[in-house]
C-alpha cells in the first residue's frame, strides 16, 4: 500500500514538473532572430546630456504585436511578432 502511494506521489510530482516547464505563452518556444545594428548610438541636439550611449547598459524590453486587417465582410490575420530590444 505504501509503495503504491509513493509511486502515485512520484507520478504526480513529475507531471507537475513537466507542466511548469510549459506555458500558455506560445512566443517563448521560438528562438529569437537577432538583427544586426549599432551597439552605440549618439544622442545630440537640444538635450541636457549629449553624447554616446552604450545600448548594452540598458535593460531589454519585450513587446508582443498581433496584426490583422479588419474588413466589413471578414478579418484577415497577418501575423504575431515579438520584439525584444532596448527601451529608450
Amino acid at each position: 500500500m505504501k509503495k503504491s502511494i509513493l509511486f502515485l506521489f512520484l507520478g504526480m510530482f513529475t507531471t507537475l514538473l513537466n507542466a511548469q516547464q510549459q506555458s500558455n505563452d506560445f512566443y517563448d518556444d521560438a528562438d529569437p532572430y537577432y538583427l544586426s545594428g549599432p551597439r552605440f548610438i549618439e544622442v545630440s541636439g537640444e538635450n541636457e546630456n549629449p553624447g554616446t550611449i552604450d545600448l548594452a547598459d540598458f535593460p531589454l524590453h519585450s513587446v508582443i504585436v498581433k496584426e490583422a486587417e479588419l474588413a466589413e465582410s471578414s478579418n484577415k490575420f497577418i501575423g504575431a511578432y515579438r520584439y525584444d530590444g532596448v527601451s529608450l
